[in-house]
């Protein structure tokens, strides 16, 4: 029970720091600070949505969210091959890291 609320709290936060971002960038849309963090996945849709960008920084965003979202996929699927091979097993957050290394 315990280890299924802790990964959905670091999912939580994930999902909510382009929120809390959100308000920075739309203060300051030109900040370097701003145009570095543009690049991080989850932050990619708040600089694309500004007027500021260029056509290059959009297209690398993009290009760069279609990566993240191929190696997330690929962590997954080996995390999931792994547990759904060792049924019974609680899967834990260094489990699951062994198991990506494997």
């Amino acid at each position: 029970m315990f280890y299924s609320k802790q990964s959905m709290s670091i999912v939580s936060i994930i999902a909510m720091v382009p929120l809390i971002g959100s308000f920075y960038f739309m203060a300051n849309p030109t900040a370097l600070i701003t145009k570095i963090l543009s690049f991080v996945p989850p932050m990619t849709i708040l600089h694309i949505s500004s007027d500021t960008t260029v056509p290059w920084e959009i297209a690398a965003t993009i290009v760069l969210m279609i990566l993240s979202v191929w190696g997330m996929m690929t962590l997954a699927r080996k995390i999931f091959r792994t547990a759904l091979l060792m049924c019974g097993k609680r899967a834990t957050l260094p489990a699951m890291w062994r198991w990506i290394i494997a």
